[in-house]
């Protein structure tokens, strides 16, 4: 009964636990239309839940606040502004949670409210009281947040200054560090500065209302811009002007008159809407007129050249192409800055733009044009602003948004509810009449040189393709895996005891639950994205996550599954039926002998016909643009061939041709080999495996697998790490982000990168089930025998010769202690984990130099990656070689197998977090250095010490003090050899 209790106590808790996470939040209202509203975020286009929660995480700290008013500060209780404030919570300090979605429309429908309402995140003490100087608690406990009000409006706006300023200071301090080549040294205090200042200024931009004006900020930045680049070239301009001798129509007159206007309102210290878009349309105009003219100008200089000398009418026609580009520049400057009066630099954007500059293949990566409208834009914009677009639709839309910021604000309708759903449905429909209509326009603007990628990436999307994105979001697949992989953990270590069974097979079934819920995420990812879910570190940390998991559980139940799948491999290969009777044959056959003849011949028939359709899927059909296959069946030949004297880089450049060749051809027979065979012996395993638990003594089995729950726990704890440390470490983005240039080749990217992430997953089992061996090594209890040296056996497996004495002294002198029980099955077991390891390492290494001679023209450049991607290789073969001439027995293998983890480490996280240099620095990140350094640190101080310990207890240990009883002992004993694990 005991057990029980303990058992359901354990159930009971972990459901209160994961309980907790689904809190409900909102205000009952319903979001979902305004969650599933398309919007341009981080590059592609994302559904305004995305958004929201991206943004909210950054200013909160989470995508899911939980809010309540402060005690006021002198003075503020009495603001009436505080007064809305408390509209929002009802009675003073009662919580109130929001969605992100709703969070982000209150934001845009009632900015005044939240003025004094503190959700900025700022709860480290020091920042509060050095910095801020702000109280650290109320009479309702500790203070995490402030409002914006606390921070640029009480006392002056001190706070928000003295933030400033230190931020300033600190940047200054990291200047004069990096030019006298010093290592920068952060402070406690820069770290939660920085989320501050970026949280206020998120929340700004987000919130910008264009109407009231700007006095800094993204504003200033591109007005002072297009003012520089005119006086630039305003002289010269002005030359042409007279030269070219202009009659009525005069632009370049106009964009001078309209720059004096820009000019001065430049000099005031808030620009005002009314005052500064009119001149600066005026000026866009001027300027795209004065190119057209200079272009007129500069075709009649060749059609009707003046009598001009030769080298004076070059330099005018060179001036007039200068000028020309000017023109374009300035006028796509001024498109900046009249976007900046609406888009202060982040903000939702929910509507496609007749943007022509966004829509450029030439486009400048700095270049800040937006593809598609900020909100604001969108409600506030004027008719000389949005002349180019539908006018029914617009007005449509902002009607909407008007009705739908009603019903919201308006807390004390009884049919509120209602309204407000009614009112957002209108507005996701009229927003997306606005872009279908918008879609076509941008297909008929001027463009030079248009990105068809980008106007079809960038176009409104059909009805419905943001709500699987929505889904995936609501759901957090991987947060619930955790969840899972937590409960599975718990249950594998409490089955012990009278309910072990249960217990055991209970966390089986979580366990395969928490592997679904992985599969369903990455599934979810892949679907949204398009591309296969290892683009980024979380992703990949995701997917290490599934495969430790899966290849723990797998080696717990091998044997079940184990001999019907030996045999179902065997089926499917070349060679005949065995002649020797079944009595005699190591491998029962489950089928009958005429039975599995006919089976094993269609499966050979149909791994013929598979291997033909990799190999023309592989090396005949085109996949490239060019016609080209995934893998040339001929060598390239290198350039220079066929000179008479050929030289020593020919020569060299031979060589990596026939390399790479060579590296193809064994990919490519290799995939037809294996592949075919994996798919139909797996497909056999329908049949086998029934047939095979039919004729066995499953319970046996059972009980086996039962007896390796351990694997099961292992595979769960380190799965539940990898999954907590990508969910919850701050250095990794969990955000969908669009993929880079140079990966975007579904092949290869899946090819290799899953590959390679896969071998990182058995690594880290083999690594998991090392330390675990370690614990024994420093903790467990040494037996007293004959001492174990452990020998490789065919198959991998791993067997233990016990060398005993018969009569001698000296025989007797070698019986001392051996090492604890359990640390032979761990390193076997870690062994094959290990062997997997290195065979997808291997692969993936080199399927990685054959998509680098896709993408890079060379197979292999010493990259940072491509070296500790090797070195890692070679340290993993080095453990297997070394073991299997028996340098170093399992404490040695044990010890390797952390030196290997170090290794994948270093290539994993250090290349691209650490050194971020080489051609895969596109994948690099910040951050995280001294925790992880700290981690392997601590892991190697763990095994220094069982490596002490073990050399106390084996190397260094006396022989036993009565050589005859001893030796007697032995002597009944004799030689005994036995397998450590099947």
């Amino acid at each position: 009964m005991r057990c029980l209790r303990r058992w359901l106590g354990a159930v009971l808790g972990l459901w209160l636990l994961a309980g907790g996470a689904t809190t409900a939040y909102g205000s009952g209202l319903d979001f979902l239309p305004w969650q599933e509203l398309p919007s341009f975020y981080r590059g592609r286009v994302a559904p305004l839940d995305t958004f929201a929660r991206g943004t909210v995480n950054t200013v909160y700290g989470t995508d899911r606040p939980r809010l309540r008013l402060y005690e006021p500060l002198p003075g503020e209780g009495e603001l009436e502004e505080r007064l809305a404030a408390e509209a929002i919570f009802g009675d003073r300090g009662e919580v109130q949670r929001f969605t992100a979605a709703e969070t982000v429309f209150s934001w845009l429908v009632e900015t005044d409210r939240w003025e004094h309402v503190p959700f900025l995140q700022a709860s480290h003490d020091g920042l509060r009281r050095e910095i801020l100087d702000l109280p650290l608690r109320d009479a309702q406990g500790r203070l995490t947040h402030v409002s914006p009000w606390q921070l640029d409006s009480y006392r002056g706006g001190a706070a928000l200054m003295e933030l400033d300023n230190y931020l300033m200071r600190r940047s200054q301090a990291q200047q004069q560090a990096e030019a006298a080549g010093r290592e920068f040294q952060s402070e406690p205090l820069d770290k939660p500065a920085r989320e501050l200042a970026e949280a206020y200024r998120l929340f700004r931009m987000v919130t910008f209302d264009p109407r009231e004006g700007a006095g800094r900020g993204r504003i200033r930045n591109e007005v002072m811009e297009l003012v520089h680049l005119w006086h630039e070239s305003g002289t010269s301009l002005g030359q042409m002007r007279e030269m070219m001798l202009v009659g009525d129509d005069d632009p370049l007159g106009d964009a001078e008159a309209a720059m004096q206007a820009i000019a001065a309102a430049a000099m005031e210290d808030r620009f005002s809407l009314d005052a500064l878009e009119p001149p600066v349309l005026a000026f866009h105009g001027a300027v795209q007129a004065s190119a057209a003219q200079l272009s007129h100008y500069h075709e009649q200089l060749f059609q009707n050249p003046p009598e001009w000398q030769e080298d004076q009418l070059a330099r005018v026609r060179t001036t007039i192409r200068r000028l020309m580009l000017a023109c374009g520049e300035m006028a796509r400057q001024a498109h900046l800055a009249h976007e900046s009066l609406y888009d202060a630099g982040y903000s939702l954007r929910i509507a496609p733009a007749l943007n022509p500059y966004a829509l450029e293949m030439d486009r400048r990566a700095e270049d800040l044009s937006q593809p598609w409208l900020a909100v604001q834009k969108l409600r506030f914009g004027s008719d000389a602003a949005l002349a180019e677009y539908p006018a029914q639709p617009l007005r449509r839309v902002r009607a909407a948004f008007d009705t739908a910021a009603a019903a919201y604000t308006d807390r004390q309708r009884s049919d509120r509810a209602a309204e407000f759903a009614a009112a957002l449905t209108d507005l996701s429909a009229a927003i997306r009449a606005f872009g279908e209509e918008v879609n076509p326009l941008r297909r008929a603007l001027p463009l030079e040189n248009a990105d068809d990628e980008i106007l079809a990436l960038t176009a409104y999307p059909p009805a419905g393709s943001t709500r699987l994105e929505v889904h995936y979001n609501t759901l957090d697949p991987f947060f619930w895996s955790w969840i899972a992989f937590l409960v599975a953990l718990v249950f594998v270590a409490a089955s012990f005891g009278s309910f072990a069974r249960l217990t055991f097979w209970t966390a089986t079934g979580v366990a395969v639950i928490a592997q679904a819920l992985l599969v369903y995420g990455l599934t979810l990812r892949t679907v949204i994205t398009g591309w296969a879910p290892v683009t980024n570190m979380f992703e990949t940390i995701v997917f290490v996550a599934l495969i430790v998991a899966f290849v723990g559980f797998w080696f717990c139940l091998l044997p079940l599954f184990w001999p019907a799948l030996r045999y179902a491999w065997r089926l499917t290969g070349l060679q005949g039926p065995p002649t020797e009777p079944k009595e005699s044959r190591s491998e029962d056959g489950y089928l009958p002998p005429g039975v599995e003849l006919a089976f094993r011949w269609s499966l050979v028939a149909l791994r013929g016909l598979l291997a033909a359709v990799v190999i023309w899927a592989l090396s005949l059909r085109p996949y490239y643009e060019a016609g080209q296959p995934l893998i040339a069946l001929l060598p390239t030949i290198p350039a220079g061939t066929g000179t008479l004297l050929p030289s020593i880089d020919l020569a060299t450049a031979w060589m990596d041709s026939l390399a790479q060749w060579l590296s193809r051809i064994g990919v490519l027979l290799g995939m037809a080999w294996l592949a075919p065979r994996a798919i139909l012996s797996l497909a056999a395993c329908a049949v086998v495996v029934p047939v095979s638990w039919a004729q066995r003594d499953v319970r046996t089995a059972l009980g086996d697998v039962f007896d390796r729950r351990g694997l099961l726990g292992l595979g769960a704890a380190v799965g539940c790490f990898s999954l907590g440390l990508a969910y919850f470490a701050p250095i990794f983005d969990s955000a969908i982000s669009p993929l880079m240039p140079v990966l975007r080749d579904r092949f290869w990217l899946f090819v290799h990168v899953a590959i390679i992430t896969a071998s990182y997953g058995a690594a880290a089992l083999a690594w998991g089930l090392s330390c675990v061996a370690m614990g024994y090594y420093l903790f467990g209890r040494y037996r007293k025998g004959p001492k174990e040296r452990g020998v490789a056996v065919e198959g991998g497996a791993l067997a233990t010769t016990r060398e005993t004495s018969r009569s001698t002294a000296a025989e007797v002198q070698r019986l001392a202690r051996s090492e604890p029980a359990a640390c032979g099955p761990l390193t076997a077991q870690s062994y094959k984990a290990i062997q997997v390891a290195v065979v997808l390492l291997a692969a993936g290494t080199i399927l990685g130099g054959l998509w680098a001679d896709v993408s890079w023209g060379r197979f292999w450049g010493w990259d940072p990656k491509e070296v500790w991607a090797l070195v890692s290789l070679m340290v993993f073969l080095g453990i297997l070689h070394g073991r299997y001439i028996g340098w170093f027995g399992n404490f040695g293998l044990c010890v390797g197998y952390v030196l290997g983890a170090t290794s994948i480490v270093m290539a994993w996280y250090g290349v691209n977090y650490l050194l971020g240099s080489g051609l895969h620095a596109y994948g690099g990140g910040a951050g995280g250095g001294w925790y992880v350094l700290s981690f392997l640190v601590a892991n190697w101080l763990f095994v220094m010490a069982a490596g002490a310990r073990y050399a106390t207890e084996l190397l260094f240990d006396e022989p036993p003090p009565d050589a005859e009883s001893a030796a007697a002992s032995a002597e009944n004993e004799g030689t005994v050899e036995h397998a450590l694990v099947e």
